[in-house]
């Protein structure tokens, strides 16, 4: 009888030991999982907000240069270093919209061997033509299609370039393959010179063309799975009402998968990226040590109970293994006790990888509004003392009504300069490191009741403590 106890507690034990070691096992491979998406999250979410920015800033730059060529595209690339600053890109372009009534003019201004006819044939109100491309990537580089007379609203973008320019933003597009410049496309319109954009009939009026630019996705991926070869992530982005468009994949994180987690990143338009780890890597080094505690467990069950049935007339002997026995579950429960302490461990590994990449993701912010104050900011405010310079002159040399002109560019100059610093400091708040979160938040909820008319109350309570940088950045955003 005695053996026969000693048999099935010694099974039971080892079911319940093997039971809780492989749920600490999966426990601590779902940690290491989440810790892996909310740093390639963090990743893609840094590439495509700076994908967006560069189309913003190239379509900034042709509303100032009306109708750019290549050649003009080409220098700006060079001097501002975008191969260097955007590894991922891949090829950046000018669409130009004619209306119907300029497509005489506009045809006659190509240059080129053959005759220009458009298509598709037909007539419509306006059209859209490849005016400039330059490839940032040395793959396409010989592989760009010519695109000439080629209508790309009707044909290869639909009405995409319409609905970016009714929206005034920049969005990701359903770029088509012939276009050759990448897996990740951004279309960003381009209004006319201090042209009036408030309302979709005022962009609808001035909208003189849209700055493409194309990205390489599998670089983008390779970037946010550096250091994790078992995850795979499969981005796709919502085009229009329809389903989202796949553009960039890496493994397939639709099957044999242990652990599955979507991501929604909002950025020119909703990307999603789904991300999974296959159950080889995840589940395998659990498995073998779950597999190894049970056969160690049901080994010593058998023998202890082989021994209390061999020696039934050696009560002592008996009362050793037994002891024995409990010896080594104690041991098994010292090694659960350890597998925690490495949980916890983890546990904290974590909160310390999601600080770096809260304090990487700051950083870039940081530096983009220092590119912000030494780049454009600087420049402007050049200009401005530049008409400062000219409206004295006019002044002086009474020409009144060129002045009017002259000091409204400076007052709209000014504003534009105004936004701009107001960009940098929510970009990197300096407010947080002069007076705190508790001064931060009071000083914004003020200036947001000066600026709406409503009336604000702020209410914190502190007690003392002393907030970390990370966290009051996180909580003032």
């Amino acid at each position: 009888m005695l053996a026969w106890l000693v048999l099935v507690g010694g099974i039971a034990g080892t079911v319940a030991s093997a039971a809780t070691w492989h749920t600490l096992s999966i426990a601590r491979a779902q940690d290491d999982f989440d810790a892996e998406v909310v740093a390639a999250t963090a990743i893609l979410t840094v590439e495509l907000n700076r994908s967006v920015d560069l189309s913003a800033s190239a379509a900034g730059f042709a509303s100032q240069t009306p109708h750019p060529t290549e050649a003009v595209l080409t220098k700006w690339v060079h001097d501002l270093q975008i191969v260097e600053r955007y590894p991922s890109a891949t090829g950046l372009g000018f669409i130009t919209h004619v209306r119907a009534a300029d497509l005489p003019a506009y045809a006659a201004s190509v240059v080129g061997s053959a005759p220009f006819t458009v298509t598709p044939p037909g007539t419509r109100d306006d059209y859209c033509f490849v005016a400039a491309m330059v490839p940032l990537s040395v793959d396409i580089a010989n592989v760009l299609p010519p695109f000439g007379s080629v209508d790309v609203c009707a044909v290869g973008l639909a009405g995409r370039p319409r609905e970016v320019a009714d929206s005034g933003r920049p969005a990701a597009i359903n770029l088509p393959a012939a276009f050759g410049i990448g897996t990740i496309a951004v279309l960003a319109p381009v209004y006319a010179t201090d042209a009036d954009t408030s309302t979709v009939t005022a962009r609808r009026a001035a909208i003189s063309g849209w700055v493409v630019s194309g990205f390489d996705g599998a670089e983008i991926l390779n970037d946010a799975t550096a250091g994790r070869p078992d995850l795979s992530i499969a981005l796709s982005v919502g085009v229009n009402s329809g389903p989202p468009l796949d553009v960039a994949a890496t493994g397939d994180p639709t099957t044999g998968a242990a652990f599955r987690q979507t991501e929604t990143i909002a950025s020119g338009g909703t990307w999603v990226a789904r991300m999974a780890l296959p159950s080889g890597p995840a589940a395998s080094g659990g498995a073998r040590q779950t597999e190894a505690i049970a056969g160690a467990g049901l080994l010593a069950s058998l023998l202890l109970y082989a021994l209390v049935r061999t020696l039934p007339v050696s009560r002592e002997r008996a009362l050793r293994l037994v002891r024995s026995r409990t010896a080594a579950l104690e041991t098994a429960n010292d090694d659960l006790a350890e597998s925690s302490q490495e949980l916890q461990r983890l546990a904290t590994s974590r909160q310390q990888l999601l600080a770096w990449t809260v304090e990487g993701a700051e950083q870039e912010l940081t530096r983009i509004a220092l590119d912000l104050h030494d780049g454009p900011i600087q420049s402007l405010t050049a200009i401005g003392y530049s008409i400062d310079r000219l409206l004295m002159r006019q002044r002086r040399d009474g020409r009144g009504e060129d002045s009017e002109v002259v000091l409204k560019i400076r007052e709209e100059l000014s504003s534009e300069i105004r936004s701009l610093r107001t960009t940098m400091s929510e970009l990197r708040p300096p407010v947080l490191d002069e007076v705190g979160i508790d001064g931060a938040l009071r000083d914004y909820a003020s200036a947001f009741g000066d600026t709406s008319g409503i009336s604000c109350a702020t209410s914190i309570q502190l007690d003392g403590k002393v907030v970390e940088r990370d966290v009051a950045t996180v909580l003032y955003r």
